[in-house]
């Protein structure tokens, strides 16, 4: 995975802040330099919940798993089995995500993530296991 930085909110401001430097200008736009050119980040920027990192990285090192309660997923709150999957399937989604970071901050190595749903309470179940 490559080692790309995430800029600040306050480096977007400046880029937004700086002028291009204009070389013609028509009715329909200008011609600017091309060393100014503002470029915007392609694709999402992740985001991660500093807490639920903290609590699997506390698990993860004593070899414990994680019920994530507040990220449960009950069928009786959807319409269809399409759309409980669905949420299901984004929620265990968000739960790698930040699993996975927490497995590279950590260096923990030769593990993969494992998420079992409680039969009836929808609580997902995070873990590892070996790779």
């Amino acid at each position: 995975m490559s080692e790309q930085r995430i800029i600040t909110a306050a480096e977007v401001q400046d880029e937004m802040r700086k002028e291009p430097s204009i070389m013609a200008e028509t009715p329909i736009g200008q011609i600017i330099d091309l060393s100014a050119q503002v470029v915007g980040r392609r694709g999402a920027v992740a985001t991660y919940r500093q807490d639920l990192c903290d609590l699997m990285a506390n698990a993860f090192q004593n070899g414990q798993a994680v019920a994530v309660t507040g990220y449960a997923v009950l069928r009786a709150k959807y319409d269809s089995d399409e759309a409980y999957a669905n949420a299901k399937q984004a929620r265990g989604a968000d739960l790698r995500k930040h699993a996975k970071r927490v497995l590279e901050q950590e260096g923990i190595e030769g593990r993969k993530v494992s998420i079992n749903w409680h039969p009836d309470t929808g609580v997902p179940q995070v873990a590892l296991k070996a790779a």
